[in-house]
């Protein structure tokens, strides 16, 4: 509002035939409201003002927008700005200005990119989205406006906390139980390995869907060779969450981690009555470090971790999963 009046004379001398009115929110409702009627009808070419534009104005004859500093404004405010115009049959353009020589902040280049990328009708969902993932949705129980599910997708971060709900709510029988909801290692992809965020995320989701260890060696292969050699924390991701997936398919309900020697997979009771132990027992004999055992009607798979990496005992179970998983 302070530099209004200086832009205006500044458009004066860019423009000086044409009509120039000026809005903004220290006028009055009916000076505001006159103002803008007036452009509506004509009696003005260009309207000057500030963000105060943003809702609940139907200009169906204006057909160019410029916005001033658009790197300064946030994506639902460039959303709504620039859906003052194309709201006809006219052919319409909204010109998004920034500094020539001054340097954007990353999410200041992600916002204006996102608003040229998703140009189309009904295009708000999408933008609310994206959003979400440039800024965060925030802590869950503070005020604050970030948090990793920048880093994951939002798609991810709730799937993550509706596991650990179900966890708590539900009886060890129903779901699996919290100790498999609990990560053994790191859930995030590193920004140095993946440096753009949306790929970050889609990676995200590639892993979340990992069913075969045919499907993980694949993987494998794209982030080799799109992102060249894998790190141990992202090779220790993939595998950690392709073992959760197996139990959750094989009906392996509990992974108890109490023992520091092993860990030990549960079947559930009704799981195991109807497995064939004569094929775990035959396809087990093909790793050294794994043990077949039934107690309380369930049957138990043991797997030795003592002195090995986590990497390496991640492996063989997937190995072994992989083979009994027909």
């Amino acid at each position: 509002v302070d530099s209004i009046e200086d832009i205006a004379a500044h458009l004066h001398k860019l423009v000086p035939m044409a009509k120039i009115c000026i809005g903004h929110g220290q006028l009055s409702k009916e000076q505001l409201e006159n103002r803008v009627q007036d452009f509506i009808n004509h009696k003005y070419d260009i309207l000057l003002c500030t963000t105060i534009i943003e809702t609940g104005i139907d200009m169906p004859e204006t057909n160019t927008l410029i916005i001033h500093d658009a790197d300064r404004l946030g994506l639902s405010q460039l959303y709504q700005i620039r859906g003052r115009v194309g709201r006809s049959s006219k052919i319409a353009y909204a010109y998004l200005m920034y500094e020539p020589r001054k340097i954007l902040t990353p999410e200041a280049e992600k916002r204006l990119e996102t608003i040229k990328e998703f140009n189309e009708l009904g295009s708000g969902f999408k933008i609310a989205m994206r959003d979400l993932s440039i800024r965060g949705s925030g802590d869950l129980l503070g005020e604050e406006q970030s948090g990793f599910v920048e880093s994951v997708g939002l798609d991810m971060y709730l799937k993550i906390l509706n596991e650990e709900i179900q966890a708590i709510q539900l009886e060890p029988e129903q779901t699996v139980d919290k100790s498999i909801a609990t990560p053994f290692v790191s859930r995030t992809i590193d920004a140095g390995y993946i440096e753009n965020e949306d790929v970050r995320i889609e990676i995200h989701k590639k892993i979340d869907k990992l069913k075969t260890l045919k499907q993980l060696n694949e993987l494998e292969a794209e982030l080799l060779d799109r992102f060249g050699a894998i790190e141990l924390e992202m090779q220790l991701y993939m595998y950690e969450k392709l073992m959760k997936n197996y139990c959750k398919k094989l009906g392996i309900y509990k992974i108890n981690t109490e023992n520091p020697r092993y860990y030990d997979f549960i079947y559930s009771k009704d799981i195991s009555q109807k497995q064939d132990g004569n094929f775990l027992f035959s396809e087990m004999l093909k790793f050294k470090n794994l043990k077949l055992t039934y107690q309380n009607n369930e049957i138990h798979i043991l797997l030795e971790i003592q002195g090995r990496n986590k990497l390496e005992y991640f492996k063989e179970i997937c190995s072994y999963f992989s083979c009994i998983d027909k």
